[in-house]
């Protein structure tokens, strides 16, 4: 789980993260990696932890990174344990804790991956409008189509997700996107689930990542439009590579 600046729900989402899975008998750790929040996030965690079953470990960037490289640093550091079934969420919350052990146990004989899509999103419409945008140019680009490939709803086999991680950028913006495809191009077993989607915890609509002095919930982001234009760049680079892989 990457983390940055969610002090006003972290506690709650852990919470109820913690009693779902431990109420359903599943051995959890999880690994945070905190993003150099600036807030209060990390006492919070520090001082919830007692209270916790599952076991959390907490690791900081040396710099602030984005979502993306804390998002992959969390998942190297998860596929190096000895979990059996590695489950990626953000922490905002914006996920249902009930439906997560369905979630899980969709990871089977014959599935190696369990995707969750996102139904009835709640969030600003400019980001729905982004991963509308993203199946389409992931289906033109990539002959990809999975329903919700920017879904942070997610289970992998830990052999599997190693695999893949060895295959991605370094430092990649929008490392979920990338294990999608490749998931993708490799044939592996993915099942996709539907999963509901809640306002997320705290304060914001659009979150800590977008979040900018003057908020207008109906403009898109200028942090956002740079990023999905470097995002949609280091995209057609991965491409690029692949197909050099393939005339190699």
């Amino acid at each position: 789980m990457p983390v940055f600046n969610e002090s006003d729900g972290i506690a709650t989402t852990l919470l109820a993260i913690d009693k779902v899975l431990i109420d359903n008998d599943f051995a959890v750790e999880l690994f945070l990696q905190d993003d150099c929040s600036t807030d209060q996030t990390l006492k919070i965690i520090e001082d919830l932890t007692p209270r916790l079953k599952m076991a959390i470990y907490i690791e900081c960037n040396e710099s602030n990174q984005g979502h993306g490289p804390t998002t992959f640093n969390a998942y190297q550091r998860a596929a190096s344990s000895e979990n059996a079934i590695i489950l990626q969420l953000d922490s905002d919350g914006q996920f249902e804790p009930k439906e997560l052990p369905t979630l899980i146990d969709a990871v089977d004989v014959q599935h190696q991956v369990a995707m969750g899509v996102r139904v009835a999103r709640t969030d600003p419409w400019f980001r729905k409008a982004l991963t509308s945008f993203l199946s389409t140019y992931l289906r033109l680009s990539f002959k990809c189509k999975i329903g919700d490939p920017n879904s942070p709803i997610r289970a992998y086999k830990r052999e599997i997700l190693i695999g893949l991680l060895k295959d991605l950028p370094h430092k990649p913006l929008v490392p979920n996107i990338y294990l999608t495809i490749l998931a993708n191009n490799k044939q592996l077993k993915v099942r996709e689930t539907e999963v509901s989607h809640k306002v997320r915890e705290g304060s914001s609509a659009t979150g800590t990542m977008w979040r900018s002095g003057r908020s207008i919930n109906f403009l898109i982001p200028k942090r956002l439009i740079i990023f999905s234009f470097k995002a949609v760049f280091e995209l057609r680079q991965f491409k690029n590579s692949q197909i050099c892989e393939k005339v190699t």
